[in-house]
């Protein structure tokens, strides 16, 4: 899937991780960026922006009760 699907200004994904306790995919998305982070909640059939603010996410930690940067 094409991060374009996420935010037509999105050239590539910084980090795709799987949370197994919320079975969701929480992708992070490149440079220059509206979206910053968006999640799935049915395995890359839809997204949903999650944060569109200035702060730029590289890598996801998932861990139990939260997930971290």
């Amino acid at each position: 899937m094409p991060s374009k699907d996420i935010d037509l200004l999105s050239r590539h994904f910084h980090y795709i991780a799987f949370d197994e306790e919320r079975r969701v995919l929480i992708a992070t998305l490149g440079d220059g960026n509206i979206v910053r982070v968006a999640i799935s909640a049915d395995c890359r059939s839809s997204w949903r922006p999650l944060y569109k603010r200035p702060w730029q996410f590289v890598p996801v930690l998932v861990e139990e009760d939260r997930m971290s940067t």
